[in-house]
Protein backbone atom coordinates (compact mmCIF):
# COMPACT_ATOMS: atom_id res chain seq x y z
CA UNK A 1 0.00 0.00 0.00
CA UNK A 2 1.79 3.43 -1.09
CA UNK A 3 2.02 6.44 1.23
CA UNK A 4 -0.67 9.52 0.20
CA UNK A 5 1.15 12.48 -1.15
CA UNK A 6 0.77 15.63 0.29
CA UNK A 7 1.44 18.96 -1.89
CA UNK A 8 3.13 21.82 -0.08
CA UNK A 9 3.83 24.62 -1.07
CA UNK A 10 7.20 26.55 0.41
CA UNK A 11 5.02 29.03 2.24
CA UNK A 12 2.74 25.95 3.79
CA UNK A 13 5.94 24.40 4.86
CA UNK A 14 7.77 27.25 6.42
CA UNK A 15 4.61 28.50 8.47
CA UNK A 16 4.35 24.90 10.07
CA UNK A 17 7.82 25.02 10.98
CA UNK A 18 7.75 28.45 12.15
CA UNK A 19 5.46 26.92 15.10
CA UNK A 20 8.40 24.37 16.26
CA UNK A 21 10.72 25.21 19.17
CA UNK A 22 14.37 25.82 17.95
CA UNK A 23 15.56 22.35 19.75
CA UNK A 24 13.05 20.65 18.12
CA UNK A 25 13.57 22.36 14.83
CA UNK A 26 17.35 21.04 14.86
CA UNK A 27 16.16 17.53 15.17
CA UNK A 28 14.13 17.95 12.60
CA UNK A 29 16.88 18.87 9.92
CA UNK A 30 19.07 16.49 11.66
CA UNK A 31 16.99 14.04 10.44
CA UNK A 32 16.50 15.11 7.13
CA UNK A 33 20.42 15.21 6.85
CA UNK A 34 20.61 11.51 8.00
CA UNK A 35 18.38 10.50 5.55
CA UNK A 36 20.08 11.84 2.86
CA UNK A 37 17.03 14.24 1.98
CA UNK A 38 19.44 16.90 2.37
CA UNK A 39 22.70 16.57 1.04
CA UNK A 40 24.90 19.94 1.62
CA UNK A 41 27.27 21.30 -0.96
CA UNK A 42 30.69 20.00 -1.03
CA UNK A 43 33.47 21.86 -0.06
CA UNK A 44 34.59 22.39 -3.98
CA UNK A 45 30.99 23.42 -4.65
CA UNK A 46 30.99 26.03 -2.13
CA UNK A 47 34.72 27.19 -3.05
CA UNK A 48 33.92 27.42 -6.75
CA UNK A 49 30.87 29.65 -5.93
CA UNK A 50 32.32 31.59 -3.96
CA UNK A 51 35.03 32.42 -5.79
CA UNK A 52 32.93 33.30 -8.64
CA UNK A 53 31.28 36.35 -6.64
CA UNK A 54 34.18 37.53 -5.21
CA UNK A 55 35.72 37.93 -8.94
CA UNK A 56 31.76 39.08 -10.27
CA UNK A 57 31.60 41.64 -6.89
CA UNK A 58 35.43 42.81 -7.45
CA UNK A 59 35.45 41.94 -3.50
CA UNK A 60 38.62 43.32 -1.59
CA UNK A 61 40.50 40.83 0.00
CA UNK A 62 39.96 42.51 3.31
CA UNK A 63 36.47 42.18 3.00
CA UNK A 64 36.84 38.35 1.84
CA UNK A 65 38.54 37.96 5.20
CA UNK A 66 36.35 39.54 7.12
CA UNK A 67 33.30 37.84 5.75
CA UNK A 68 35.29 34.19 6.35
CA UNK A 69 35.60 34.83 9.72
CA UNK A 70 32.24 35.56 10.12
CA UNK A 71 31.51 32.54 8.49
CA UNK A 72 33.42 30.57 10.85
CA UNK A 73 32.15 31.85 14.25
CA UNK A 74 28.77 30.80 13.02
CA UNK A 75 29.66 27.14 12.58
Amino acid sequence: MSNPTIELSKNQVINVLVQFPPKELKEIIDTLLKQKAFVPSSLEEITEEASKIVQREGLEPEIVDEAIKWARSKK
